[in-house]
């Protein structure tokens, strides 16, 4: 209903860098957790910044001005973020988490991601999944996984039980991720501060 007073931002990202969702076994659309890409986020800033200019033209330039400083911080995030995913060994850059929210994060950085839910926080994976993925992180000797903040904390549990089951003891981290919201203070109160928290966050707990 508010025609031209809104703008569709995330759909200024090309088709390329999206990747697939996948539910009950079947592509269906594309996976929409996009800001977790400063690379795709990019995208969405001069889209929003496109919509001020042509809104309030006499401040067109002010607002491109400011999204090339935000894009520049954006760049100076995405190698913080690449500096402290680069410190874990490369064969330990498996992140398991309980919401499968950070693929996009994981192919910008390169991590491998699993999680026990799927993509939306409703789609959880079946007892055997939740054994087969127990058994890999068994195999692959990872020392944590994670909780996000909106995740199923009796999924990750009964993983944290799975891997046990095959051999290993993993912890669950303390510490939860932040997927799909900002936090109530700082750092983590800002997109860019989520990044480097959540870099942080990962980096801590599997480089070791």
């Amino acid at each position: 209903k508010l025609g031209d007073k809104q703008v569709a931002a995330a759909e200024a990202i090309p088709e390329d860098m999206l990747l697939p969702w996948e539910e009950d076994g079947k592509i269906e659309g594309h996976d929409p957790h996009v800001w977790n890409s400063t690379e795709n986020w990019k995208y969405v800033v001069q889209a929003i910044t496109d919509k001020l200019a042509a809104t309030d033209p006499a401040n067109k330039d002010k607002y491109q001005e400011n999204a090339k400083k935000y894009e520049q911080s954006m760049d100076e995030t995405a190698a913080y973020v690449r500096e402290k995913i680069n410190a874990i060994p490369e064969d330990k850059r498996i992140l398991i988490t309980g919401h499968d929210a950070f693929n996009y994060f994981g192919k910008q950085f390169g991590l491998e991601i699993r999680a026990t839910d799927f993509v939306t926080s409703e789609s959880q994976i079946s007892p055997a999944e939740i054994k087969e993925l127990g058994e890999y992180i068994a195999e692959k000797q990872i020392k944590t996984i994670f909780q996000d903040n909106l995740a199923n904390p009796q999924a990750i549990n009964s993983l944290q039980e799975a891997v046990k089951a095959g051999g290993w003891d993993v912890t669950i981290s303390d510490k939860e991720l932040f997927a799909d919201s900002l936090g109530p203070n700082p750092p983590v109160d800002t997109y860019l501060g989520v990044m480097k928290y959540n870099a942080d966050t990962i980096s801590a707990a599997l480089a070791s």
